[in-house]
């Protein structure tokens, strides 16, 4: 008997280790402050995965979530700027041609699984552009 639960739970251990990685409920939560120049919202993970996702693949990782363009709800007009700034503090400017471009994203997940504690919840991604890249995003700023 006690030789048949052991068995039980080793397996009961193996199916969860070889689990796949949720991105819903099971990942992280997002807070990011928007400032689009009309006022200020914030967005959880819940309504940036409402938006449109697209997939950008850079130094061999897959990154997926909405275009910058869409989180903000629209595009940045000739002269203005987004100021994006991670956890740390770390913040980075952005133009208007990459910022309203297809290939500039806040990704959400990394290879179909929620983005590592080091990137996320969330971050840039810019194709093209890996110096535009800001982790553990929390905060957009158009100026």
């Amino acid at each position: 008997m006690l030789r048949a639960r052991s068995l039980a739970l080793t397996l009961l251990g193996l199916l969860t280790l070889s689990a796949p990685l949720a991105c819903g409920a099971d990942a992280p939560p997002v807070t990011l402050a928007v400032h689009d120049g009309d006022g200020a919202r914030s967005l959880d993970r819940a309504a940036l995965e409402q938006l449109n996702s697209r997939e950008l693949t850079v130094d061999e990782h897959t990154y997926a979530g909405a275009r910058v363009r869409d989180v903000l709800g629209r595009e940045l007009a000739e002269g203005q700027t987004l100021v994006v700034r991670g956890a740390d503090g770390y913040t980075q400017t952005i133009a208007p041609a990459v910022a309203n471009g297809d290939d500039t994203i806040v990704a959400l997940t990394r290879d179909g699984a929620a983005l590592p504690a080091g990137e996320g919840p969330a971050r840039i991604v810019a194709l093209g552009s890996p110096g535009l890249s800001v982790r553990q995003l929390v905060e957009l700023r158009v100026e």
